[in-house]
């Protein structure tokens, strides 16, 4: 099966957001993998919403397949955790490197070659926790994208026209390039 919109949109994520971050562990949230040693950054999608009306191409390929664009407003929470005290402060450190680099040209063009364009950056949210009576630094900031995404349809062609006529029931055939006058 081909990729869903919602998969290509995380691994699209994924991909620019490790290439911000390649010494540091970048995971997807909620998906039951083990938490990383030292710090990381955890992506979550909180919402996918498709805007605007989908571009169909209605000119078929030579394998007869059709491709449809759409576009998405996605809005993407990203948490930084330090989670051991050698590296306490870095998950603040990560934070806002990504806040500040979400501005850059560098950095827009990361995400723009994965499809994904920034249009909103919240304000940084400190949300430490206390884990088995250690404090856990972390700290979520929220990223509205713009996603564009091209899916492929097979389609079955029309090769011949058919056309009755109603008074006499004659039937006139369309064949590519050729001039029909009965």
């Amino acid at each position: 099966m081909a990729d869903t919109i919602y998969s290509q949109l995380r691994q699209n994520l994924f991909t620019a957001t490790k290439s911000l971050f390649p010494d540091n562990k970048v995971i997807i949230a909620n998906t039951n993998a083990p938490e990383p040693n030292g710090p990381y950054v955890a992506i979550r999608i909180i919402r996918n919403i498709q805007v605007g009306t989908p571009y169909t191409d209605t000119l078929l390929t030579s394998a007869s397949v059709m491709s449809t664009t759409t576009t998405h407003e996605v809005l993407v929470q990203f948490t930084f955790c330090s989670i051991d005290e050698e590296n306490l402060n870095e998950a603040g450190d990560m934070v806002t490197f990504f806040e500040q680099s979400m501005e850059t040209m560098p950095t827009r063009e990361v995400f723009r070659v994965n499809n994904l364009s920034k249009v909103r950056v919240s304000p940084i949210r400190n949300v430490a926790y206390k884990r088995e009576n250690v404090w856990t630094e972390c700290f979520n900031i929220d990223v509205t994208f713009m996603f564009a995404v091209r899916t492929y349809q097979n389609m079955v062609g029309i090769d011949t026209v058919a056309i009755e006529d109603p008074l006499t029931g004659d039937i006139y055939t369309i064949p590519p390039n050729v001039d029909i006058t009965p």
